[in-house]
């Protein structure tokens, strides 16, 4: 896959997997020279956390400068000295809202990691063993971009410095419309940085992807967590019902299932306005990418009611067509390890990516409320194809060869697929506070 370029480095390099991405961060953390801001939802001590914890307390022995900002939820039950050596050698660490009664729901969901003011990671990844993988044979799928855009730099600097100083904020339910953080969040109105909280009436991450979504006739969105509010469902259908495609893979297993059913009950009237549903079936998806024509979005945010009002959120647009391109081409492997789901009442469709590709009959594609299990072992020809489309993100990725059985949906999970009913507000409240933990 060709990136786009731009002097030494292109200003996007994708990271198609989560051990592609840990592989890139921590070369960039070891070739840091002045200065290093880490910022992250969930932080675990285990293997991968403790390579993360060498790396940037051997780089404040070195004397660059380090700072990492946690989330005093994902990351608020460290052991109390686990970053001892790391103060000492003269890192800066700071929990973010930590944990009270008062402000509980209001977390730090951001993933940056900025070395030099040159370099940036961004993407959905956090720092835990299971996102070290490549998101097929193990390792929950996940994908992040590398950026060298120096418009990107400073405002990312600036949004991380900003959060950093407001780390010990304390947040009250009441008042989170009265008044914004005070230099902690600053407004780019021209991006490329798209930053989002709880304080903002108008989220900016959500009011570009409907801009985008205005007039489009190409729409692609990968999300983990899919519970999207009443107007981003009424663009999505507005494209396809204008004939456009708009192509969704969400999750076939998810590490939350009630976010999971509330999402499948939202599926109905996407279906039948003509919009094409995917559930990814190797590992657990935590993607965040959507491709609008020639605009794509990459960051921490979800489609769902937490990333849009809840959270404190950091998206990048970049609107470039080649890199549109490469978003798509990521889109088709994720699409081959997918199973489409059928209109409610509809007849499967022959010719399907998602089948066509595994080697499989349009007959064996998801129907609702349930369907027979079905054997999804591609073809040597399909799985090295795979190989090299995920390959051409980066020469040194291979993708394995995954086999898997297509399980049945319960009918609970699916009893609101042919509606327009939407879930229970009790389904709504826990998911609203189930998503809290990812």
């Amino acid at each position: 896959m060709a990136h786009p370029r731009s002097g030494r480095n292109p200003p996007v390099h994708w990271l198609p997997t989560g051990a592609e991405a840990y592989r890139r961060m921590l070369s960039a953390v070891g070739a840091a020279q002045h200065s290093i801001r880490f910022e992250m939802y969930i932080f675990r001590a285990d293997e991968t956390g403790e390579r993360f914890r060498t790396a940037l307390t051997k780089a404040a022995q070195r004397g660059v400068r380090v700072q990492l900002l946690l989330d005093g939820l994902g990351a608020g039950g460290l052991p109390a000295d686990y970053w001892a050596e790391f103060r000492a050698s003269g890192g800066e660490v700071h929990l973010f809202n930590p944990l009270s009664l008062r402000g509980f729901l209001f977390r730090n969901h951001r993933k940056l990691l900025l070395i030099d003011d040159t370099v940036a990671f961004i993407g959905g990844f956090n720092i835990a063993n299971e996102y070290d993988g490549d998101g097929v044979s193990h390792g929950w799928r996940d994908l992040g971009w590398e950026l060298h855009q120096p418009d990107a730099m400073w405002q990312l600097a600036a949004a991380f410095d900003g959060m950093f100083r407001a780390h010990d904020l304390r947040h009250r339910l009441l008042q989170r419309m009265r008044r914004p953080l005070h230099g902690a969040r600053p407004s780019f109105p021209h991006g490329p940085v798209l930053l989002s909280g709880p304080r903002m009436l108008r989220n900016p991450f959500r009011a570009s992807l409907l801009q985008a979504l205005h007039g489009a006739r190409h729409v692609q969105l990968i999300s983990g967590y899919f519970v999207p509010n009443r107007r981003l469902r009424r663009a999505l259908r507005g494209v396809a019902r204008r004939g456009g495609t708009v192509e969704l893979i969400l999750a076939g297993k998810s590490d939350v299932p009630i976010a999971q059913r509330a999402g499948r009950a939202l599926y109905g009237s996407l279906l039948r306005a003509g919009v094409k549903i995917y559930e990814y079936q190797p590992q657990i998806l935590h993607s965040k990418l959507a491709v609008v024509d020639d605009a794509v979005f990459v960051g921490s945010a979800n489609l769902d009611i937490r990333s849009f009002r809840i959270n404190y959120e950091l998206m990048v647009r970049v609107d470039n067509p080649a890199l549109a391109a490469e978003a798509r081409e990521l889109f088709v492997v994720d699409q081959r390890q997918s199973a489409e789901i059928s209109p409610p009442g509809g007849a499967s469709r022959a010719g399907s990516p998602a089948c066509a590709a595994i080697g499989r009959s349009s007959s064996s594609r998801r129907s609702i409320p349930g369907s027979s299990a079905a054997s999804c072992t591609p073809s040597p020809e399909t799985a090295q194809r795979q190989r090299r489309d995920l390959g051409g993100c980066h020469n040194s990725i291979q993708l394995p060869s995954p086999s898997f059985t297509q399980p049945n949906f319960p009918n609970s999970d699916l009893s609101t697929f042919g509606s327009t009913q939407t879930p229970s507000f009790f389904s709504c409240a826990s998911t609203f506070v189930k998503l809290a933990t990812r």
